[in-house]
């Protein structure tokens, strides 16, 4: 017997829409929607005065496990992370972010 389950497509701000950076460290844990089921999350980035960093995310992974991951941003791309969230708690975007540039996490379609 198959069994299959309807998900959501890869999106790039379903967790978060842009976050404007402000050159620095800023902590988010407002606004958070988690990802419909166990996925991995995405960084997107713009690329006007060339952000650089590790977006640092916080949360509980597919086995109810406290996990963090560090996803590197790549200027004007978006990178996906490894870490199967169900839920996330706070995102921390990193100082080299500057007011001229913002951040989208994102799911991607690594199911955990």
């Amino acid at each position: 017997m198959l069994h299959f389950q309807d998900v959501r497509a890869a999106k790039d701000d379903y967790i978060h829409i842009a976050i404007t950076g402000t050159g620095e460290e800023k902590v988010v844990e407002s606004d958070i929607i988690n990802p419909d089921i166990p996925r991995n999350a995405s960084i997107k980035t713009t690329a006007v005065a060339s952000p650089s960093g590790i977006v640092k995310l916080e949360g509980f992974n597919n086995l109810g496990q406290s996990a963090s991951e560090g996803i590197t941003i790549e200027a004007g791309s978006t990178v996906c992370g490894n870490v199967a969230w169900t839920t996330l708690s706070k995102i921390t975007v990193p100082a080299g972010v500057s007011d001229q540039d913002s951040i989208k996490v994102g799911i991607s379609d690594k199911i955990g």
